[in-house]
């Protein structure tokens, strides 16, 4: 019986020392979601597109062509001409109406043409136009006997134009040293402005108005065709931070799981992720590099991740889903990395949950 209770005892003994030497080894990852997006792409794709769609942007002086073979940076290039364009184009729009209307009647006219010609996207645009041959301006000659507004050349900042209005002073242009050819088209309204030519700035606005009006109509429509097929071929990525708040080393694999339910429909995605990194090429551009191996992460040390899906969302089972729960914010994400450790349960899976799965304004 006393051999019994001694064996039990030393039993007992052992199964509290491992506990204790379990509690030792045990890994306790601090890990935080510092931001999401869903719109990551190899921006070098080719892809199929819409071939009447991309000639009736091209028709659309204001943006940068879209020639050859379309690659998925041709559409994100575009979404940004059009952004921009939409940014500025109310202001181009009232401002050519005020100085219109204010020709006869002269009430905001020399205000409304300053802030039109302060707005250096109006002289990017409006050399574009020039050149293209969509806007044609006759010829004027420079009579110093009827200049109103001095302007000079402006040798040591690229050729710019500086006009002396009445108690301001207008930066115009900027690079007229490089492409000589550009100042000649511009010349005329340059003196036009100067000799106060009313008539020949109402027509250039005139058909600088027309212009806006049938770029800008259905433009939402380019938009949105840009937009849903950048979405097709993107991946969601995840910006993490992980430190390791216990005594004893562990390993992330670099392999995990994502899991996303819809709050509404209760749907679930499943979706392999892994961990990814960025280096720069031998251009110094930034590129995304897979972690080909498991990460160490020591005692006290911390690190920062992306974790990307597999797949992009034409290549997921319900991609489609997937982008509308996340575009529609009506999700919550959860991320599964298994964790090996030092002990006897050498595996465990570290989660972290409750991820609003919706856009942070992650930029990568």
């Amino acid at each position: 019986m006393e051999m019994l209770v001694k064996a039990i005892l030393l039993f007992v003994s052992a199964f509290f020392g491992y506990l204790v030497r379990e509690y030792q080894n045990r890994v306790s990852p601090f890990a935080k979601i510092l931001g999401i997006t869903g719109n990551v792409s190899n921006q070098k794709r080719e892809i199929e597109f819409d071939e009447n769609l991309i000639s009736d942007f091209n028709n659309r002086v204001f943006f940068t062509k879209i020639e050859g073979d379309v690659l998925l940076s041709d559409l994100s290039r575009g979404k940004k001409d059009i952004l921009y364009f939409q940014n500025y184009y109310p202001e181009f729009i009232e401002l050519s109406d005020s100085i219109i209307k204010g020709i006869d009647s002269d009430s905001d006219y020399n205000d409304s043409l300053i802030k039109l010609l302060n707005i250096n996207y109006f002289y990017k645009v409006l050399r574009k136009l020039l050149y293209n041959n969509m806007i044609m301006c006759k010829k004027i000659v420079c009579d110093q006997s009827k200049i109103i507004v001095p302007f000079v050349r402006n040798k040591d900042d690229g050729g710019e134009v500086i006009f002396e209005f009445p108690n301001r002073r207008i930066r115009f242009g900027g690079d007229f040293d490089e492409y000589d050819y550009i100042y000649h088209l511009i010349e005329p309204l340059i003196i036009a402005i100067s000799q106060d030519d009313r008539a020949f700035i109402k027509d250039l606005l005139t058909k600088f108005k027309q212009l806006l009006e049938s770029t800008n109509n259905n433009l939402s429509y380019f938009y949105d065709q840009f937009d849903k097929t950048l979405d097709k071929h993107s991946q969601w990525f995840f910006l993490i931070y992980i430190a390791n708040t216990s005594a004893k080393p562990f390993v992330l694999s670099n392999v995990g799981k994502l899991l996303v339910k819809n709050d509404k429909t209760k749907a679930k995605f499943n979706e392999e992720c892994y961990l990814v990194n960025f280096g720069y090429n031998n251009k110094g551009n930034k590129v995304i590099k897979d972690c080909e191996n498991d990460v160490v992460i020591k005692s006290g040390e911390s690190n920062t991740f992306y974790i990307a899906t597999k797949n992009t969302q034409n290549e997921m089972d319900s991609g489609l889903s997937l982008r509308d729960t996340f575009n529609k914010k009506t999700g919550k994400a959860q991320i599964t990395f298994p964790i090996y450790k030092i002990g006897f349960f050498k595996k465990m899976n570290f989660k972290i949950k409750n991820i609003a799965f919706t856009s942070t304004g992650l930029d990568i």
